[in-house]
């Protein structure tokens, strides 16, 4: 079993952006309180498995659909600051064929979790725009099947990605809106050996969400 770590840490960021809270009226209600949503994305996915020593990895772009729940907090001069949790179905299986090594290796991936803060700027109650940025934490596991000449083995790789980037969401009908995201996403392997360096893949992802 590894981790793929990232910094920073979540938790510290969300705890700031709920402690400041404040009395002043909300530049536009559309955009304060509790919300859902849901989401189809593109997203840099990467799995790894430890064969002799080094971290095996495979990545690509795989699809994600994903519900959304959170809460944002809406001040007067425009500023807009949430946090939000989400639950994602993956295609993300991933395949990786070495055949210099007779190695192949099979990673199993279905679902993922992700956990994060939005900070932006929402334009007035009028125009029903809002531009943000994102910053969350993206949880997948994968079972991990490797097959060489001498037999078969397994293994379970549990990664976390650093996702951030930025987004624009516009009020379409009454509690009804659009949103757009596009972002980066990183991973920190320390000083483990890895067979590629995992290369910048963008993200994007489209949704609609409810503000209670």
């Amino acid at each position: 079993m590894k981790t793929l770590n990232t910094f920073p840490k979540i938790p510290a960021g969300i705890a700031f952006a709920m402690s400041i809270a404040s009395p002043l009226a909300a530049a536009d209600p559309h955009f304060d309180g509790p919300y859902v949503g849901l989401d189809a994305a593109r997203q840099n996915t990467i799995a790894g498995a430890l064969v002799a020593g080094i971290d095996t990895l495979a990545q690509s772009t795989r699809s994600v659909a994903s519900i959304n729940a959170g809460y944002r907090m809406a001040f007067s001069g425009g500023v807009v600051a949430g946090v939000e949790r989400n639950y994602g179905l993956t295609d993300g299986d991933l395949k990786l064929d070495d055949t210099a090594n007779r190695l192949t290796i099979d990673y199993a991936n279905s679902r993922q979790y992700g956990f994060g803060i939005q900070g932006g700027y929402a334009f007035g109650a009028e125009s029903g725009t809002l531009v943000f940025a994102y910053l969350s934490e993206t949880k997948r596991s994968f079972d991990v099947t490797i097959r060489r000449p001498l037999g078969v083995g397994t293994q379970r790789d549990k990664q976390r990605l650093l996702r951030y980037g930025v987004g624009l969401e516009q009020q379409v009908s009454g509690a009804f809106s659009i949103r757009g995201l596009i972002g980066l996403s990183r991973a920190d392997f320390g000083s483990r050996r890895t067979n590629i360096d995992p290369s910048d893949k963008v993200d994007l992802a489209f949704g609609v969400a409810y503000q209670f």
